[in-house]
C-alpha cells in the first residue's frame, strides 16, 4: 500500500517519517531560481540517503544510497486526470494534482 508523504505548505519544510522500518527526516524545499522542488533525506542517524534530488514527476527519488531502500523508493505522482499539467510551486502535496507517495516495488508499474 502506497504511503503518501508530507509536503508542508512552505518553500522549506522538514519532518520524519517511518519507513521500511526506520526513522528519516525529509527536507522539502522550492528552488525559485531553477523553479524546481529538491529532496534530501536522511537516516535518524544523520547519515545521507539523497541530498537536494530534484523532484521528477513518476521518477524514483532516492538513489544515492539504496541500501537503506530496499524494498520500495519514493515517487512524485500525478494523482489527478490532468496528465498535461507539469510540477510547479503550487501543485505538490496532499489532495493537490502531484503527491509525493512511498510506492513498494510491487506497486511500481
Amino acid at each position: 500500500m502506497a504511503i503518501r508523504l508530507e509536503v508542508l505548505d512552505s518553500s522549506d519544510g522538514s519532518y520524519k517519517v517511518s519507513l521500511e522500518g526506520g526513522v528519516y527526516l525529509i527536507n522539502i524545499r522550492w528552488n525559485t531560481r531553477t523553479a524546481a522542488w529538491y529532496m534530501s533525506v536522511t537516516n535518524e542517524d544523520g547519515v545521507i540517503i539523497t541530498k537536494s534530488e530534484k523532484i521528477l514527476p513518476n521518477q524514483a527519488l532516492v538513489s544515492f544510497n539504496l541500501t537503506e531502500f530496499t524494498t520500495g523508493n519514493i515517487y512524485a505522482v500525478n494523482t489527478t486526470s490532468n496528465s498535461d499539467e507539469q510540477l510547479n510551486r503550487s501543485n505538490l502535496g496532499a489532495d493537490k494534482t502531484f503527491e509525493l507517495l512511498y510506492l513498494r516495488e510491487e506497486e511500481i508499474s
